[in-house]
């Protein structure tokens, strides 16, 4: 049996400070946001 997740630690890299769209993509998310994902707003998620 799996055990539950409590935490996920992310680590956000930005290689050689160059535009590959990376930030864009998760700032721009709408199916979940980044917000939400932080907030704790999606039931059943490890808390971020």
């Amino acid at each position: 049996m799996a055990t539950k997740v409590e935490d996920v630690h992310i680590l956000w890299i930005v290689e050689g400070l160059g535009c590959e769209g990376d930030t864009v993509s998760i700032t721009a998310a709408t199916q979940p946001s980044l917000e939400d994902l932080v907030m704790g707003a999606i039931p059943g998620l490890p808390r971020v």
